[in-house]
Order: structure tokens, then sequence, then C-alpha cells
């Protein structure tokens, strides 16, 4: 029941990020800011969501160097 209200809690926190944030990326029109700000915002709902289930994963960065290496081979 902890873990369900925690996912939640994490969820809504990144609506309120999300929403907060969503003018100032509206008014700049860059597809790069927009990319890489919901980027960062994926790669910390899968840290969250890995430090709340307590997964079997060594450490969140080999994720995220998983996440980025494509992108920066581009």
């Amino acid at each position: 029941m902890i873990i369900i209200i925690a996912l939640i809690s994490l969820i809504l926190l990144a609506l309120i990020i999300i929403a907060v944030d969503y003018r100032i990326i509206k008014e700049n029109n860059n597809k790069k800011l927009v990319f890489t700000y919901a980027l960062l915002m994926i790669i910390g709902i899968v840290i969250g969501f890995i430090t709340i289930l307590d997964l079997p994963v060594p450490s969140p960065a080999i994720i995220i160097e998983k996440i980025i290496a494509p992108i920066i081979e581009r």
C-alpha cells in the first residue's frame, strides 16, 4: 500500500513540475529544449521507481547511461 501511495505521489510531483514549467517551454518554442526536458523528467521518474520499488539495479546511473548513450552518439 505504501508503495502505491509513493508511486502516485511521484507521478503527481512530475505532473506538477511539468505544469509549472510548461509556460516556459511553450514560450521558448525550442524543440531541443522540450526533448531534453522530457528526457530528464522520464529519467527522474525511472530513478524514483527504482528507488521506491527497491529493484535489483546496481545503480540508477547504469539506466541513465543506457538511455543517454544512443542520443549522444547521434
